[in-house]
């Protein structure tokens, strides 16, 4: 089980964003990334990048074309694997 959280964005109640999965945090934050787009009324970028690197997931995007805007923005979730703790 994994706590996926970031300070980036917030959820549809204005609360501090956080994701709790069983399993492939990556797919369950692009997911609720989506989610949370469609909820605001904005449509998913064409032109998303994800890296995983396991206790981090990093997404980089933009609203416009990528002619427009070279530049991306850049949204970090940090993943705790829950199990883990409980082992500790």
């Amino acid at each position: 089980m994994y706590k996926i959280t970031t300070d980036g964005i917030c959820n549809e109640y204005n609360k501090p964003y956080v994701l709790i999965c069983e399993n492939t945090p990556l797919t369950a934050v692009i997911t609720d990334f989506k989610r949370l787009l469609l909820f605001r009324g904005l449509e998913f970028p064409k032109d998303l990048i994800t890296k995983n690197h396991g206790a981090k997931i990093v997404l980089k995007y933009s609203f416009l074309d990528s002619e427009d805007t070279p530049e991306k923005v850049e949204l970090t979730f940090k993943v705790e694997d829950l199990n883990k703790q409980k082992d500790s």
